[in-house]
């Protein structure tokens, strides 16, 4: 209300600005024509009698009624006045007007005094009748326009303040209905509880239905996120049990019993529970912080996909090398894509952790990349065992495992994969291992 309000008296202020500048603006050729009219009018009056008394009389009222009745208007123009001659000797002049002597050179035209000390730049039209010989001058301020008074400012200031209330009541009601549907939301929203999550109504007004739409998808989101965090919880608890479990009895094994083998025995089996638990633990990490960065949009840069694969393939080497497993990137020099970062890095180590684990002793890795206008495709092609093709859609579910009695990992890597895969717009494939074909492959198509 107090923007309109304003807005309201800004425009006020340059409509005013604007009608001072035009009347400032008015040209010398408007003054000349009631200058003109005003000289022969006044000429005609004065020719009527020859009594210079009567004369000045006259004129005497005439000023004073001019500057009674600027005075009470005060808005467009400054008064005239009159300087009256009969031949060259002056019968009346306003005071402090400028003398203007009747000379034929100066009759008929319009004529600019220039300011002194005592006076400010005047215009003037002088005419002479012949048979009298009486001249007379209308002069009149140069300064035309509004005259910087209160009268004038309060001429266009008072309708705008009568107008004010009649602003302020329907702009009033019109803010403080419209917002009603804006608070039953508000409200809505502040009752509910914490767990409660469910969509906002469908409202009925147009304007409302991008706040309405935004906020269930914020809901929307917040769910997923709370359910997804439940799920990390959960499974967090089932897959630790294991390990803690082992860990614990191992080590009552070894406060508890004083012979060699089975102290060695239950070191062994204590080492491979902290194992898989820092593995586990590391995995569930490394899931939960995907799934935190996949969801941030402002997380895609500008990625060189080669640079990446070469900075992995380095990383993994070392483990590589500990089974005599070589790594091998085929791909062009650069292959520009618009990911994210953390998430693409997730994939890729996934990806080579399990073709490593599952690789057997002295066999070979192999990672394609393939660039081309429409798209990108990963392959990491392996000698392993592969994935039986009943269970190559169920190994993407967390902690789900090929062979569970087999102590290689979490279940969680190929999970990982997917989601960052579904996050990039990607599909992924898997091939080989067949009776007439003893490799594996991970196909991952990324669409530019």
């Amino acid at each position: 209300m107090l923007s309109i309000l304003t807005l309201s008296f800004l425009l006020w202020c340059i409509v005013l600005a604007a009608l001072i500048y035009q009347t400032k603006k008015i040209p010398k050729y408007f003054s000349a024509i009631n200058l003109e009219s005003v000289a022969h009018q006044q000429l005609a009056v004065v020719n009527i009698t020859n009594n210079h008394a009567s004369i000045v009389s006259y004129a005497e009222q005439n000023d004073e009624l001019q500057r009674q009745l600027y005075k009470k208007l005060s808005v467009f123009v400054a008064p005239y006045h009159l300087q009256i001659w009969q031949g060259q000797n002056l019968i009346y002049s306003y005071k402090n007007l400028p003398l203007i002597r009747p000379t034929d050179d100066k009759l008929e035209k319009i004529q600019t005094i220039s300011p002194t000390n005592e006076n400010a730049e005047w215009l003037a039209w002088c005419t002479r009748d012949s048979i009298s010989d009486k001249t007379v001058c209308a002069i009149q301020e140069r300064a035309l326009g509004l005259s910087p008074t209160f009268r004038t400012a309060g001429f266009y200031l008072i309708p705008f303040l009568v107008s004010v209330p009649f602003l302020i009541l329907p702009i009033w009601w019109a803010i403080s209905h419209g917002l009603n549907p804006l608070i039953e939301i508000a409200t809505d929203i502040r009752s509910r509880k914490p767990s409660d999550l469910k969509p906002l109504a469908h409202s009925p007004y147009v304007e409302l239905e991008p706040i309405t739409n935004a906020i269930n998808q914020l809901l929307e989101k917040t769910k997923s996120h709370l359910n997804r965090e439940q799920e990390f919880l959960q499974d967090a608890a089932h897959e630790l049990k294991t390990p803690l479990a082992v860990i614990q009895l191992n080590s009552e094994l070894i406060a508890n019993n004083p012979d060699k083998n089975t102290l060695a025995a239950a070191l062994d089996g204590l080492k491979k529970g902290v194992a898989r638990a820092t593995r586990t633990t590391h995995q569930l990490l490394a899931s939960a912080r995907t799934d935190h960065l996949l969801y941030d949009p402002t997380n895609h840069v500008e990625i060189d996909f080669v640079l990446l694969l070469q900075d992995r393939l380095a990383y993994w080497s070392n483990i590589a090398q500990q089974k005599e497993i070589s790594l091998e990137l085929f791909s062009s020099q650069r292959c520009i894509f618009s990911g994210n970062m953390a998430g693409l890095t997730h994939l890729i180590d996934n990806l080579i952790d399990n073709a490593i684990k599952y690789s057997p002793t002295k066999s070979h890795i192999q990672v394609n990349l393939v660039n081309d206008t429409k798209s990108v495709l990963l392959e990491v092609i392996d000698q392993g065992n592969g994935i039986p093709i009943d269970l190559r859609e169920k190994v993407f579910e967390r902690f789900f495992r090929v062979n569970p009695s087999e102590n290689h990992g979490t279940g969680l890597g190929l999970s990982i994969v997917k989601r960052v895969a579904e996050n990039h717009g990607a599909t992924i494939e898997f091939s080989g291992q067949t009776p007439e074909y003893c490799q594996f492959t991970v196909r991952v198509l990324f669409k530019k």
